[in-house]
């Protein structure tokens, strides 16, 4: 009986121990999980007190000739001042905070405290990165803008070099097609003075400019031919020929009122002078879709007129044929 009682108080002592090792193994367990949340989240801390914002923020001191740029500058190291001495020191706080929440095994404390760094953390490391692209748009506004400039350079040669091989095609609009290039030309050497003066935030401006005048510039060179060779060349010499052909055919008597030839050819005409007006200025808007639909329009008079010269032969044909039978008749 003894025996037995010693061997169920062994085994309780022994459950007992397992119970408790089990215990202290799962706390253990997480401490560890959350000590190693904590070391990760302070390794994210590190990472952003060491960004290069500082190194690429001291480019900026040798920029500094003008007052809008010194202000740009104190801005900046304001926010990185206050990053670094402020929000950095703060989450070292609440990391040790945390840290002792999980010393005395308050988890639940833990938890809540480790929510809280995560999401200041994150804003910390968003207005670092934030802060660090807007330096980098100055520091390496340089090398980005040369390197457009060299391309908008090129794209301006072989447009003027196009525009050089067909001036004659352009005609009475060649000086004001040559004045433009030139207009191109001075706002590369206003960047290269803008260069010089470190005046790097107008800089977007001149290359947004010289990318859309180029952009322009390519439209003239491809469709102003084609507009002054219609607007000055054939469809002239379409109306002047329409204009004799109707003359001739009312004087034989067609009946051609319902085509409203003369009011058409005043209107197309008036068409045409304002698209050469506003070629002059390079306004070439809708000026080939309008060339287009005038040109279309005096085909289809050409093809009026055979139809009314067809009508009358057919008639004259059926007027002799009617005659003819009118004489047997009798």
């Amino acid at each position: 009986m003894d025996k037995m009682i010693i061997i169920g108080a062994a085994a309780f002592v022994i459950l007992i121990m397992f119970v408790f090792i089990i215990l202290k193994i799962s706390k253990s367990k997480k401490r560890n999980k959350y000590k190693k949340i904590l070391e990760d989240l302070e390794y994210e801390k590190n990472q952003i007190a060491s960004s290069p914002v500082g190194p690429e923020l001291a480019k900026v001191e040798s920029y500094l000739k003008n007052e809008k740029l010194e202000v740009m500058y104190n801005d900046w190291r304001g926010r990185l001042e206050d990053i670094k001495d402020t929000r950095i020191p703060k989450i070292t706080d609440m990391l040790i905070e945390a840290e002792y929440s999980i010393s005395q095994t308050d988890y639940k404390s833990a938890m809540y405290k480790i929510a809280k760094l995560e999401m200041e953390i994150y804003k910390l490391r968003t207005k670092s990165e934030f802060l660090l692209d807007e330096i980098k748009e100055l520091t390496t506004s340089e090398e980005r803008s040369r390197a457009m400039i060299t391309k908008l350079k090129s794209k301006y040669r072989e447009l003027f070099e196009k525009f050089i091989d067909t001036k004659s095609e352009f005609a009475d609009i060649a000086p004001s097609v040559e004045l433009q290039f030139e207009n191109i030309s001075r706002r590369f050497e206003d960047f290269e003075n803008i260069m010089d003066k470190n005046q790097y935030e107008e800089v977007g401006t001149i290359v947004s400019a010289v990318e859309e005048m180029l952009r322009h510039m390519e439209v003239i060179v491809e469709e102003m031919p084609a507009v002054v060779l219609l607007a000055e060349g054939i469809l002239p010499k379409k109306i002047e020929e329409i204009k004799t052909i109707y003359e001739k055919m009312s004087e034989q008597g067609y009946p051609l009122d319902y085509l409203n030839i003369e009011f058409n050819i005043e209107e197309a005409n008036k068409k045409i002078k304002d698209i050469l007006d506003r070629a002059k200025v390079l306004d070439l808007e809708d000026s080939v879709f309008d060339l287009k639909v005038l040109t279309e329009y005096f085909e289809s008079i050409f093809t009026d007129f055979e139809k009314e010269k067809i009508i009358k032969a057919e008639y004259e044909e059926a007027d002799k044929t009617l005659k003819n039978k009118l004489q047997k008749t009798k």
